[in-house]
């Protein structure tokens, strides 16, 4: 199985080496993180969910599947060739795309969507 990487944990750590400490008495002796820093961290934690979504579940039989998602539904339909559908706008496939590479084409188109809306 393939070893997820935890871009967050990444980031801080190279937050870690890059902190300002503090040794005079006058401030306790913790770091200080710079704002990149921190926004760096922010911005891998939100795009490291999206890289863990499960892919689409689908439902019906071969030739007409589909998957529904929070943002809309992906039809896969053969009509002597495979097509791929969102909301009723195809998406274009390779030629002589099969069952399982339109699916895998929709679970990146997915994925694709959902980083342009968390503007990653």
């Amino acid at each position: 199985m393939k070893e997820k990487k935890d871009l967050a944990e990444e980031y801080l750590i190279k937050a870690k080496e890059n902190a300002i400490y503090f040794k005079d008495g006058k401030f306790p002796n913790m770091p200080l993180y710079q704002e990149k820093d921190i926004e760096a961290a922010f911005n891998a934690g939100r795009e490291s969910v999206v890289d863990s979504f499960p892919e689409l579940k689908w439902k019906g039989y071969a030739p007409f599947i589909h998957a529904a998602t929070p943002i809309g539904r992906y039809n896969i339909d053969n009509f002597g060739i495979w097509l791929l559908r969102f909301n009723g706008k195809e998406i274009p496939l390779s030629t002589g795309s099969s069952l399982e590479e339109a699916k895998q084409a929709a679970n990146e188109d997915y994925k694709k969507r959902i980083k342009q809306a968390l503007g990653l």
